[in-house]
């Protein structure tokens, strides 16, 4: 029974604002929607959904992401990938509309936290 979901995909919404786009540049190699990228050789997904420049005072942007991975992959692995590629220079970040820390623990942590309810809702 372990392996039995272990081909189902969790999609995770997340998103972040940043001073600038210049990691999401480096990472995704263009500003453009629907950009998909591979992560943990290939058995995550992370795709870009928008960019927004905020009308607020610092002039910060907001980047709408959609993670998807396998049930069967480790929050641990997932959450880790995600904080290497895209952390760099986040100032908030959501995931499925909860505030998070910007920590490596913290968004394992919510990820797992959606997985668990992904996996429980659906069995």
């Amino acid at each position: 029974m372990v392996g039995e979901y272990i081909n189902e995909i969790i999609s995770v919404s997340i998103e972040v604002e940043l001073e600038t786009l210049d990691q999401i540049k480096k990472v995704f190699g263009k500003i453009e929607n629907e950009n998909t990228i591979k992560l943990c050789d290939g058995k995550v997904e992370l795709r870009l959904i928008s960019t927004e420049n905020n009308l607020a005072f610092d002039g910060s942007f907001t980047v709408e992401l959609v993670l998807a991975f396998s049930i069967g992959i480790a929050s641990g692995i997932v959450g880790n990938a995600f904080y290497a590629a895209i952390c760099a220079g986040i100032k908030k970040i959501a995931i499925n509309g909860r505030r998070t820390r910007i920590t490596e623990e913290s968004i394992t942590e919510a990820l797992e936290t959606v997985k668990n309810m992904e996996s429980s809702s659906d069995h």
